[in-house]
């Protein structure tokens, strides 16, 4: 191989490896920049008088570029289908501290936490428990996640994504559904609209 042709395959090997090096780069930095996302988990073929629970689950913290101190969100619910039973943290926030905030009124769970040190745990922040009614004449009912604070040390609102869920009843304990005015069906509960101040 002659000296021309040596320095041309330096040349593309050099090029190859910078490419691999902003490639890497690029990821890095998309990592850092993931958004934290909270969920709540959705059941299937729930029999009525039964005592469930959901779990609600914290995600991306590993790869946040900001991570949070202190997590408030309320969690709605359809009370004519479903009774609150109890709250209780998860693996992922097990050192954090709870601010009792764990209180209902119709329909609606808040909770509170914050921690000395910087979250950085995704997995299972909260576990709710309900006990399912007798007079289930819908589908599915709703249950609705809304993110009330994030923020970290600094007191920095930080960005959060919210998934709700949903809980599909067990088709043979559902009762007939009533009719609405225009002759349909109800098949399905959701939540009701709060204004909170």
């Amino acid at each position: 191989m002659n000296y021309i042709g040596l320095k041309s395959n330096i040349k593309v090997i050099c090029i190859i490896f910078m490419m691999f090096i902003m490639s890497n780069f690029i990821l890095l930095q998309s990592k850092a920049n993931a958004e934290i996302s909270f969920s709540v988990d959705s059941l299937n073929d729930v029999e009525k008088s039964s005592n469930i629970t959901v779990n609600i689950k914290g995600e991306n913290f590993e790869n946040a570029s900001k991570k949070p101190n202190g997590i408030k969100f309320d969690l709605f619910y359809d009370s004519s289908l479903l009774e609150f039973v109890s709250a209780q943290k998860g693996d992922a926030v097990s050192s954090a501290i709870d601010l009792n905030e764990n209180y209902t009124d119709e329909g609606r769970v808040r909770i509170g936490i914050v921690s000395l040190t910087s979250i950085n745990k995704s997995g299972i922040f909260y576990q709710v428990t309900f006990k399912v009614k007798d007079n289930i004449s819908v589908n599915s009912s709703d249950l609705k996640l809304e993110m009330k604070e994030v923020s970290n040390s600094s007191g920095e609102e930080l960005e959060t994504t919210a998934k709700n869920g949903v809980i599909n009843f067990k088709r043979s304990d559902v009762q007939k559904s009533e009719e609405t005015e225009d002759g349909n069906s109800k098949n399905n509960s959701s939540v009701r609209d709060y204004r909170w101040k």
